[in-house]
């Protein structure tokens, strides 16, 4: 991404560096499924850490089962509110996610456990 200097003082913002801002759908489309699947995974496997049910998950975090299974198969856009309740579900439980060059994250487990 470069700021190059037009005429009369405009700036204009040169984004071809960054598929993310390049305007290109498809490149927009492919980082919001990654993001998807970057998110399904960490629910799946702190669920699996803390030996919980989707429904388990659900009841604690305001959501239906159905709303986990959808989420952990990465088959809907997530909302907001809905990554903040998750997070917070699993920071009481003693789950935290750490992101890792590349795209990728680990999974740090501490704190009370899965009863809390």
């Amino acid at each position: 991404m470069t700021l190059e200097r037009g005429q009369g003082d405009v700036s204009h913002l040169t984004t071809s560096d960054s598929p993310l801002l390049s305007g290109d759908s498809d490149d927009l489309s492919w980082a919001v499924a990654s993001d998807r699947h970057r998110f399904a995974a960490k629910v799946r496997a702190a669920r699996a850490i803390l030996g919980w049910s989707q429904t388990e998950l659900g009841r604690r975090a305001g959501l239906s089962q159905r709303s986990i299974y959808r989420l952990e198969m990465a088959s809907v856009d997530i909302r907001r509110s809905t990554v903040v309740a998750l997070e917070t579900v699993f920071a009481r439980a003693g789950i935290d996610f750490e992101p890792l060059a590349g795209g990728g994250f680990k999974v740090v487990v501490s704190g009370p456990g899965p009863h809390q």
